[in-house]
């Protein structure tokens, strides 16, 4: 990354050039030809330039955020397609996000921007960048994987009086050199710049936010908790770290501006993430007692995780193509791995009541990389050793469903310690009870009748003091059920499993529990 005195150094040299061609820039009609000096430019920031520059050169750079980049010579938009292939110049393209860039400041400079093609970074973990070293004229530009510190990957971006832009690599020799759109050729190259060549200039179309998704449509923490939330924007410039949050009730959860927050007493809130051209929003519950969730294994929109976005999301695994996630209500549907998939189920809501992270993966609902909190989605991702999908049409390997427990839980962790799993040969109820009040987050249980089997969470006993331990009644969360009537936190006679699959205390087969090495015997 080059120093302020080396842009200093550019904007002399622009000066220069201005003086030897002894031109005078001739201010475009409008708003967008009225001087910086006069306060022109709409979301500009003021930079500092030497003394005498602000004679030919803006002393302002736009904001960071998402445009298109648009030639001031004829209309055309640079154009990043789906790979690194040099950056071309086409006409709009309304539906596609190829000619969309995020505009993201380089730490510490006043003009020095990353510039990331939004089609072939969907989020900014993913660090392909526009890049050109700066050095040659007539190199051509390409959008290629460089690191945050990266010097090539990083441009001045400079506004002239008439209100369009130069855009000129920070690295390289050639103090000259900007981004050009020459008069023949279709692809974006470096070249010396020249004062009054509008084939240097660029107009900067802001492109705001049209939709924001998280990871959950509701969900519940316990008192006391503390934790960041996450959303993700379309187009992707905005995310987590430049949304404004908020909480319908600052006495129940506080969410500070950057998403984090702490559960403060019981109670319902709504949480609001917004950015300029859209808001979205969620509902928390705030508990005293573990804050026990719902996964539903056949409903996207009746549980507690956003499945939503999941149903064109396939994995591959076994010789088969499935759909991870569908509505079983829906006629028609795909068949689905997690229509069966009870175990992952379960395993995600003792782990979400945990508040156990996944230690590596990315969750595309939210753009979330790493300590992912726990749904089914991220045990899938876990128990298939996936990373993560980068959109909802994307193929992932590996059977979600045909669970490895002891896999699931080494890749989780709470409080920097890796998880593990316990089996339970009895399913008495005096058994169920002395485990439950050891491990409080819940234990799973296999009910199995005949060739069939299912498993489902139990939280906690109803009646601890109960004359008998034949007499105790627990509470359950089944995956099988659709509504949350029939799946979230009822008595057995309620659940999915006993109405209509014919489940009953006689039919538990098994117990797993899942804990810390230190308190997995309990």
């Amino acid at each position: 990354m080059k120093s302020d005195g080396s842009k200093l150094n550019r904007l002399l040299a622009l000066l220069l050039s201005v003086l030897l061609l002894l031109a005078v820039i001739t201010p475009a009609s409008g708003a967008a030809s009225q001087s910086a000096d006069e306060g022109s430019g709409s979301g500009a920031s003021a930079t500092s330039v030497p003394a005498g520059a602000g004679a030919r050169v803006s002393t302002r750079s736009p904001d960071p955020g998402v445009y298109r980049i648009k030639s001031a010579t004829d209309g055309l938009y640079l154009d990043a397609g789906t790979g690194n292939t040099k950056l071309s110049l086409s006409g709009l393209k309304s539906s596609s996000d190829s000619q969309i860039f995020i505009l993201e400041r380089v730490e510490g400079s006043s003009c020095g921007y990353y510039i990331t093609p939004c089609s072939i970074c969907e989020n900014a973990d993913y660090t392909h960048r526009l890049s050109a070293s700066g050095s040659v004229s007539g190199e051509a530009v390409y959008p290629v994987p460089k690191s945050r510190s990266s010097a090539q990957a990083s441009f001045d971006i400079i506004m002239l009086k008439d209100g369009t832009y130069t855009i000129a690599p920070s690295d390289g020799d050639n103090l000259l050199a900007v981004l050009a759109a020459p008069d023949s050729g279709s692809s974006a190259m470096v070249a010396d710049y020249i004062h009054g060549d509008s084939d240097s200039s660029w107009i900067l179309e802001p492109v705001p936010s049209e939709r924001v998704t998280f990871s959950f449509s509701f969900t519940r923490l316990k008192t006391g908790s503390t934790g960041s939330f996450f959303a993700r924007f379309y187009p992707y410039g905005f995310d987590s770290r430049i949304a404004d949050w908020s909480s319908s009730d600052d006495g129940i959860l506080r969410v500070d501006g950057d998403g984090n927050y702490r559960a403060v007493s019981p109670g319902t809130v709504v949480v609001t993430a917004s950015c300029p051209g859209t808001s979205g929003s969620f509902t928390v519950e705030v508990t005293d007692r573990s804050a026990f969730t719902f996964y539903s294994q056949n409903s996207m929109f009746g549980s507690d995780w956003d499945a939503s976005m999941l149903d064109r999301l396939y994995f591959w695994g076994s010789g088969y193509r499935r759909i991870f996630a569908i509505d079983d209500k829906i006629p028609g549907g795909e068949s689905a791995w997690i229509n069966t998939g009870c175990s992952i189920c379960s395993f995600a809501m003792v782990l979400h009541n945990m508040d156990a992270r996944l230690s590596t993966g990315y969750d595309f609902r939210s753009g979330q990389r790493d300590m992912l909190p726990a749904d089914p989605y991220t045990v899938a991702l876990a128990n298939t050793g996936n990373y993560g999908a980068l959109e909802a049409t994307d193929v992932l390997y590996g059977n979600p469903v045909y669970a490895s427990w002891t896999t699931i839980a080494g890749a989780f962790e709470v409080d920097g310690q890796a998880l593990t799993i316990r089996r339970v040969y009895s399913g008495s109820r005096q058994v169920i009870k002395d485990l439950l009040d050891a491990h409080p987050q819940g234990i799973v249980a296999l009910l199995s009748r005949g060739n069939r089997s299912h498993y489902v969470v139990l939280s906690r006993c109803l009646n601890p003091d109960a004359e008998s331990a034949y007499q105790y009644d627990f509470e359950f969360y089944d995956p099988a059920g659709y509504y949350r009537e029939n799946g979230d936190g009822v008595v057995l006679n309620s659940t999915t499993s006993a109405l209509y699959l014919h489940y009953s205390y006689a039919s538990i087969a098994q117990l797993i529990v899942i804990d810390t090495p230190q308190n997995i015997n309990k």
